[in-house]
């Protein structure tokens, strides 16, 4: 039996898993979750997240919601994406937590305010402006953390590539200039070009 995935391809979360999935290989489907519609508050799919959000993750009996849980149960269970000792292992979680507590909401708020923007709302610059000062913080992080590496952890792809990745990828679109950052352009360029990212973005209009 093979995972599904419900998500939205439109859904940063969402495709982070879909990226791993495909980095390790494995058999799949992916339901799209119509967002718009309000389909993930309806009560079928509160049923398996009583959030609300994608993506949720079915395998066999398994229903497992949170995007970084999933990465980890995908990583896990491929035996893939994660270093082979308990020090790197824990270095892996601890950029995971800080993705989703630091970065996260800094590069998807102005994202979505450009967003809504592009669908006839209201646009308050300075708010935007606000937002995307924010992100300065959090991105000096990353980017010392990343000066003369390849990846966040260790010497090979691993989740913590794939879900900080996934919030830098919000950026261009959110208006936040990653120019002051070279170590983070340099390590996301090749991994914007990896067969899993390109083959799980969303389609283009």
């Amino acid at each position: 039996m093979s995972i599904e995935i419900l998500g939205n391809t439109f859904s940063h979360n969402a495709r982070k898993v879909t990226w791993a999935l495909e980095e390790v290989g494995a058999d799949y489907t992916h339901t799209q979750v119509d967002l718009m519609s309000g389909a993930q508050k309806k009560p079928d799919f509160l049923a398996l997240n009583p959030n609300g959000r994608v993506p949720v993750l079915k395998d066999g009996d398994l229903v497992l919601y949170e995007s970084n849980a999933i990465l980890f149960y995908v990583a896990d269970k491929h035996g893939k994406l994660l270093p082979s000792t308990a020090e790197g292992r824990a270095q892996v979680w601890q950029w995971l937590a800080w993705q989703a507590a630091d970065l996260a909401a800094t590069c998807l708020d102005p994202w979505l305010m450009k967003l809504y923007a592009s669908m006839g709302q209201p646009f308050d610059e300075a708010a935007h402006a606000e937002k995307v000062a924010a992100a300065a913080a959090p991105l000096g992080v990353l980017n010392g953390c990343l000066e003369g590496k390849k990846h966040v952890v260790g010497d090979s792809l691993t989740i913590a590539d794939i879900a900080v990745a996934e919030s830098i990828g919000l950026c261009e679109f959110a208006g936040i200039d990653l120019a002051p950052y070279p170590a983070i352009r340099a390590w996301f360029e090749p991994l914007s070009k990896r067969e899993g990212f390109q083959k799980t973005r969303p389609p283009q209009a």
